[in-house]
């Protein structure tokens, strides 16, 4: 162990950073369903709740495979 507990704040910094870019990688997807959503609600505010349980329902159930 180094001198005051650094360390343990080493080993948790890089515990984060892996554990956000997982999140981050995991995310993608949603994120990328999020801005095709946006585009279609732009180019017709008409849509339904519907459409966009829909859409964001195809990503969740593709990133379970």
């Amino acid at each position: 162990m180094f001198a005051g507990g650094r360390r343990d704040a080493v080993v948790d910094g890089a515990y984060v950073r892996s554990f956000a870019q997982g999140l981050d990688d995991v995310l993608q997807d949603y994120r990328q369903a999020l801005l095709d959503l946006e585009s279609a609600l732009l180019k017709d505010p008409h849509l339904t709740v519907v459409y966009v349980q829909t859409c964001l329902e195809q990503v969740k159930h593709y990133s379970h495979d």
